[in-house]
């Protein structure tokens, strides 16, 4: 039985204690170990990510074997102060973490544009990449309430771990301050996590150029 659809994967029921998120036909098999590879990397630095057992190949599309969470996003209750209270927090302990092991974001969004470009890259953009700042937190690259899961117990599991990578904090809050969208929800979103728009801006504007790609790129 079908679960989810998303933008990249679609998600089915595989048996009572796992879900198969099985990427769309285009996905190329890298993507899929990429990601598979990154649930590995979170969890052994103590990360609550759902367990990835293997990767399989259903009919010509590529899927992970994932732990089922039972629960819901919290998309449909951030209106609930304590719940976006708690998603900022969670936000905050996960870039307090340090990383070596993951792909630099730096990597990542050169991958992306290559990706997604048709071969056609511009040399500004790639200047602008390189010329940020350099960090090792663990980003997420994709932080944002649909991407947030709370379980029947509780727990809050993040999800989605294809755009995981390492790099600075800013990163990947501007990232999710781009994603949220809603002017409400991002300058709360920045206020919690103790930031002004001046000290991500370089960021946000990498972000929204490469936006183009990113779809493409998949």
């Amino acid at each position: 039985m079908k679960v989810y659809r998303g933008n990249t994967a679609e998600v089915f029921d595989y048996d009572i204690k796992k879900v198969c998120k099985l990427f769309y036909q285009k996905t190329p098999y890298e993507y899929v170990q990429q990601e598979y590879e990154n649930a590995q990397k979170l969890m052994g630095l103590g990360i609550r990510v759902p367990e990835p057992f293997e990767i399989v190949n259903q009919k010509g599309r590529y899927g992970i074997i994932y732990e089922k969470i039972h629960g819901e996003s919290i998309q449909g209750c951030m209106n609930q102060r304590h719940i976006f209270e708690i998603f900022i927090m969670e936000h905050k302990r996960l870039l307090d973490i340090s990383s070596d092991v993951l792909m630099t974001y730096k990597d990542f969004l050169h991958a992306m544009i290559r990706g997604g470009s048709n071969g056609e890259i511009s040399e500004d953009i790639v200047k602008k990449i390189q010329s940020l700042p350099d960090g090792n937190s663990v980003l997420h690259g994709d932080y944002h309430p649909g991407n947030v899961m709370i379980t029947t117990e509780g727990e809050f599991v993040i999800i989605d771990l294809l755009n995981v990578c390492c790099g600075p904090r800013e990163y990947d809050v501007a990232r999710t301050f781009f994603l949220l969208e809603d002017e409400k929800w991002q300058d709360r979103y920045l206020k919690g996590m103790g930031y002004c728009r001046e000290e991500i801006e370089c960021y946000l504007e990498i972000i929204k150029r490469i936006r183009r790609f990113e779809n493409k790129s998949r």
